[in-house]
């Protein structure tokens, strides 16, 4: 008896322990929605600027998400996610990614090279540089932050 109640503890601390990590890594509650939501459209119109500089904006809305509770639905947490206006043409796709390359090694962002993006990570932010025959597409999300409305 004592040793299937031990085990049945167990089981149910598991999924509780996955909930309460939530989506979160490297600080991200740390940072206010207001931080949270600067540091999105920050990286977005840095990342645009290297690799299409004769944009002048090329910026959609930033869209808060939710992510929290089991589903990762629930507002408890929120994320920040923006995305480029998709085919921002470029002359030159080859100069194109190599120069939001050059900016994200500069800045010391963990870097994930893939074929026609690139795949980054501030600590707080992540996102990608498609640069494609269509264009340059930049999409970014924050981490899950603890939701100040909730």
């Amino acid at each position: 008896m004592r040793r299937s109640l031990g085990l049945m503890c167990a089981a149910m601390a598991l999924p509780l322990a996955a909930c309460s990590a939530g989506g979160s890594t490297d600080g991200g509650d740390d940072l206010t929605q207001a931080e949270a939501r600067a540091q999105v459209e920050d990286v977005v119109r840095d990342v645009l600027a290297a690799a299409a500089p004769d944009v002048e904006d090329g910026l959609s809305d930033t869209t808060e998400v939710p992510c929290g509770g089991l589903g990762g639905n629930e507002w408890n947490k929120v994320k920040y996610s923006l995305e480029s206006i998709d085919g921002i043409a470029v002359s030159d796709h080859e100069a194109s990614l190599e120069a939001a390359q050059a900016l994200i090694d500069e800045r010391g962002w963990e870097l994930t090279p893939r074929d026609e993006a690139l795949s980054f990570s501030t600590g707080t932010v992540s996102g990608t540089v498609f640069v494609r025959a269509s264009g340059v597409l930049v999409s970014v999300e924050s981490e899950c932050i603890d939701n100040d409305e909730s």
